[in-house]
């Protein structure tokens, strides 16, 4: 659970709640467990200037790691979990290269190393990660809220392929993948009032 300030660690079998973090300063955003349950990522800004960055919290003893450092960029997390299966990398969007264009970047958990996946431009956003971590859904926010495209990125060459319509003025948003990997839910208005 996030409140405006911490994050904070409620049990199921009704033990005292526990915080996470403690006066961040900023509001504790886009919470997500790590694959083997120690650790949690999420973002915040400072003092209310929508610059969120990224960080990594232990659930045992609370210490944060800084994921990202950029004061004048706004970092965002992937739509669903940001933490690809294996739970050794991260997704994430930011416009650290160009204020006009947000990529997605790819931080390497283990050693640290940040990779660029995708640059073509827009304001491209990370989905969900694929089953096996080899792709992720990516979503460029063109123009108009309504103007959105889905693509797949593979995550090892930058190759992209589209999957929405060219030419449609619509809403498309990323669902899950399917179990086996064989496919991508995707959320549409296309030809109604409602997604």
């Amino acid at each position: 659970r996030t409140d405006t300030r911490e994050e904070l660690l409620a049990h199921l079998d009704g033990g005292p709640p526990r915080y996470l973090t403690h006066d961040l300063g900023a509001s504790a955003r886009h919470v997500a467990w790590h694959p083997d349950g120690r650790s949690l990522s999420y973002s915040a800004d400072a003092d209310g200037n929508e610059r969120h960055q990224l960080y990594l919290v232990d659930a045992d003893d609370g210490g944060i790691t800084a994921l990202t450092d950029a004061p004048d960029v706004t970092f965002r997390p992937a739509f669903g979990n940001p933490f690809s299966p294996d739970g050794r990398f991260l997704a994430y969007a930011g416009a650290d290269r160009t204020p006009t264009d947000q990529d997605v970047l790819v931080r390497d958990l283990v050693t640290g190393e940040v990779r660029r996946v995708y640059a073509g431009g827009g304001r491209v956003y990370a989905g969900h990660w694929s089953p096996d971590g080899t792709r992720l859904t990516v979503i460029d926010f063109r123009g108009a809220m309504t103007d959105h495209v889905i693509s797949v990125l593979s995550i090892d060459d930058g190759r992209t392929t589209r999957l929405t319509p060219a030419g449609d003025t619509v809403t498309y948003l990323p669902g899950p993948w399917l179990p086996d990997g064989s496919g991508v839910l995707v959320l549409t208005n296309a030809g109604r009032d409602t997604t």
